[in-house]
């Protein structure tokens, strides 16, 4: 046999191996349930270990979409975040035809809630804190610090709202109604994707939470906002049910994203740095940030 058969036959045997291999993989990940993290405060982008971000778990979602695993369980762990970040991964899970089930872990409250309500069925483990459906922004006022140290501030600035929420001085009454509006708008996003994402299962009581407060998994349950109480792994075989997979036989697929690494974690606050710098410079008091 000479040496071009030889070749022949082993690039035969490696096309074949990879086949063999893809569809082995095919098959795995089609009867497994996807399973994705979403742990800590969530934000855009994430912030490292322990931060979530919105947009690697939203273009998990649509990798998922795309695959052939026919099942995600959402794991949540998180106080919430960003408000925007938050819609972005319930936007993503609505936007999905395939079977989502979000399991509440230690806390899901506020902006981790608010991923949730974009799944089909929600299972809280029984000693989760959850609810929180609201909207808050904080803001530090150190007048009065900086009268007793002799120290001043002033802005140059282009209308009398411009340097809304400066902490150098104390807020208006304008500044505050203004505030508060934005705030209640944000909120009222915030109920209406629920009462969406929970269509016909909520009841009388989840009116009584639109105050914000938290709620346990037996208050959640009362309230209409999980399906049911249950563990982990009672999430995973309800997922795998629903999506018509053997709930005794079903594997598990992790598609968390990875953390960001230290090297990319340390560039991205010298630049968050950086622009927040320039920002501060250019248009003094327009950072608010909306959290849920």
């Amino acid at each position: 046999m000479d040496a071009l058969k030889i070749i022949a036959i082993l690039l035969g045997l490696g096309a074949l191996s990879a086949l063999a291999i893809w569809a082995l993989q095919s098959v795995t990940e089609s009867t497994c349930v996807s399973v994705l993290h979403v742990d800590g405060p969530i934000g855009i982008e994430s912030l490292g270990p322990g931060t979530a971000s919105s947009r690697a778990i939203a273009n998990a979602i649509e990798d998922f979409d795309a695959g052939s695993s026919n099942a995600l369980l959402l794991e949540i762990n998180s106080p919430g975040g960003s408000a925007v970040a938050s819609a972005e991964i319930y936007d993503a899970l609505r936007a999905t035809n395939k079977t989502t089930v979000a399991y509440l872990s230690e806390v899901a409250a506020s902006g981790g809630y608010y991923a949730a309500a974009g799944t089909d069925w929600i299972v809280a483990n029984p000693n989760t804190i959850t609810g929180s459906i609201g909207a808050v922004t904080d803001l530090i006022n150190y007048e009065e610090l900086f009268q007793k140290i002799g120290l001043r501030q002033e802005a140059i600035k282009s209308g009398a709202l411009k340097d809304i929420g400066a902490p150098y001085r104390n807020m208006t009454e304008t500044e505050r109604q203004l505030l508060q509006e934005l705030i209640n708008e944000t909120a009222a996003r915030f109920v209406a994707d629920v009462r969406a994402g929970r269509e016909g299962r909520l009841t009388p009581q989840f009116e009584t939470l639109l105050d914000a407060r938290i709620v346990s998994a037996t208050g959640a349950l009362g309230a209409g906002l999980v399906d049911e109480i249950g563990s982990r792994k009672a999430a995973l075989q309800k997922a795998a049910e629903r999506a018509g997979l053997d709930p005794q036989y079903s594997s598990e697929c992790d598609i968390t994203p990875a953390s960001p690494a230290f090297s990319d974690l340390f560039y991205g606050i010298g630049s968050s740095l950086g622009q927040g710098f320039i920002r501060g410079v250019q248009a003094q008091g327009n950072g608010l940030k909306t959290g849920a």
